[in-house]
């Protein structure tokens, strides 16, 4: 897991990667992809409790539904909706009962103290900002790396 080399980085681009299946979307986002302040990209998934952030070989390219000839679509587009100030500071997994196999999001916190989640539901990705306010007696914050 490359979650470590994002400790320290400055986001400077998001990417989602969708999922249509007969050109009916299904998800707005199946993948995230990270590019760093060194211009390197990370992918970002989680899927049945299980986070993994790999830094990726090539750019994710941009594609489109419509250039995509296949009854299972994966288009990847640029998120704008997101400003990010500063360096990664820390990445938290939210896990159920502290449990590594049972993570539902990940938190990813700036230098300055803001942040926002990537949380799955349904095996469908979701950017949430600032941290969430969750039940503490079952879920946990945990800490994956932390920049110095």
């Amino acid at each position: 897991m490359d979650r470590d080399q994002l400790i320290g980085q400055r986001i400077k681009e998001l990417r989602t990667m969708s999922f249509f299946l007969n050109l009916k979307l299904m998800c707005n986002s199946v993948a995230l992809y990270i590019k760093t302040g060194d211009d390197f990209w990370y992918g970002l998934t989680l899927f049945d409790g299980i986070l993994n952030i790999v830094k990726e070989d090539d750019e994710p390219s941009i594609s489109f539904l419509s250039d995509i000839n296949d009854e299972f679509a994966y288009p990847i587009d640029v998120i704008h909706d997101y400003q990010f100030d500063g360096r990664i500071s820390d990445i938290k997994r939210y896990l159920w009962q502290g449990d590594e196999f049972e993570c539902f999001g990940v938190y990813i916190e700036f230098e300055n103290g803001s942040g926002f989640n990537i949380i799955e539901d349904d095996n469908c990705l979701s950017i949430v900002t600032g941290i969430l306010e969750i039940d503490k007696s079952n879920y946990k914050l945990v800490s994956c790396f932390r920049y110095h």
